[in-house]
């Protein structure tokens, strides 16, 4: 799971996002492989393009 964070997200949101987070990083789901990414210069418009292509190297990553 690749999570990315931009600079607006909704503040009622925000603590959600945290909340997920460290209840991810606590987990002990099998297989489960979780990053956190922010990019604080985006928003919801223009994280896509800078999310994606660490957020596919990151899932397709090969397990050892």
């Amino acid at each position: 799971m690749f999570l990315a964070w931009g600079s607006d997200a909704d503040p009622r949101t925000g603590p959600w996002a945290q909340d997920l987070r460290a209840a991810l990083a606590t987990t002990s789901a099998t297989g489960l492989r979780f990053q956190f990414q922010a990019y604080p210069q985006e928003k919801h418009g223009t994280i896509h393009h800078p999310a994606a292509l660490p957020a596919f190297r990151t899932l397709l990553k090969p397990v050892h």
